[in-house]
């Protein structure tokens, strides 16, 4: 059944298998002429983003116009590639990767509802995509920017599994709510992964920010398990790695994560650079 709330979205409610709880998806609500139009022109002017993140960018965080990295990431991204981006604080950086993740992961979820009959609704609503930072700070932040785009109503889509919280709340909330995004720190998502509170083979879209810090020793066991996990079941996998600073060889190390990523790079002014040549990564491989 459909709700419509004030804000002029509708949140489709399918109730899930031996439970009285919901899965909130977004779909489409009525549109008139004007609102056609408008939509039409954000979608032309943020390069497909959903225009049903537009009402959150504009009230919540106060954007009008995507920013210089925003501009050139958001298409690759929409496109299915693998992308690499180099930018800095204050540039848009969460943005760019965020905003395409939500459409294709609102889409992807969207897709795999409306497949879904009595018998198989209690399998369905799968993550479609995970993103992981090193920081449990870093984490709550995208997870604050992806609340603040979304509707209210629909803010269960996105959640945030960090370690220092409480993991059973985590579990359940993974199987009550069965979020599109999960936001994680790489310990607790590859706990949740080997638990199996957490399915991941069927995610198509990886995104990893602060990418060097990612690479770190420390983070390795944790790493491989959310690599080898994510989208296995897939015929293929989307991964984004971000970074204020990704050199030749955090690009060589996370190349079999990212293989073959369009490269953005971006200096303190918003203007683009040149990435490193291929001739100069040759840096060992993270996974050798």
């Amino acid at each position: 059944r459909q709700i419509l709330y004030k804000c002029g979205y509708s949140v489709s409610l399918y109730p899930m298998k031996g439970s009285v709880h919901s899965c909130v998806v977004l779909v489409g609500g009525e549109a008139t002429d004007d609102t056609t139009v408008s939509t039409t022109e954000f979608t032309q002017r943020w390069y497909g983003v959903d225009p049903r993140l537009e009402q959150g960018m504009k009230e919540e965080l106060m954007i009008q116009e995507p920013s210089a990295v925003q501009r050139v990431a958001i298409p690759h991204i929409m496109a299915g590639k693998n992308v690499a981006i180099q930018c800095y604080t204050g540039s848009g950086k969460t943005l760019s990767f965020l905003l395409p993740a939500l459409t294709l992961t609102m889409k992807k979820s969207e897709e795999e509802w409306s497949h879904a009959t009595r018998k198989t609704r209690g399998e369905a609503g799968k993550v479609h995509c995970v993103i992981v930072a090193p920081s449990r700070e870093l984490a709550m932040q995208i997870v604050r920017v992806a609340h603040s785009v979304l509707p209210p109503q629909a803010s269960r889509a996105v959640q945030q599994c960090i370690g220092g919280a409480n993991i059973h709340r985590q579990r359940e909330a993974l199987k009550l709510h069965k979020p599109i995004m999960v936001v994680g720190t790489p310990g607790r998502l590859a706990e949740l992964s080997k638990d199996g509170s957490l399915q991941t083979h069927n995610c198509g879209l990886l995104i990893m920010d602060e990418i060097d810090q990612l690479l770190a020793p420390q983070f390795r066991e944790d790493m491989v398990r959310i690599i080898e996990h994510t989208g296995k079941k897939c015929a293929s996998r989307q991964t984004v790695v971000v970074s204020a600073t990704i050199t030749a060889r955090v690009l060589a190390m996370s190349n079999p994560w990212c293989p073959n990523p369009e490269k953005i790079f971006m200096d303190a002014e918003g203007n683009a650079v040149e990435p490193p040549k291929d001739e100069d990564i040759v840096a060992p491989s993270v996974l050798a």
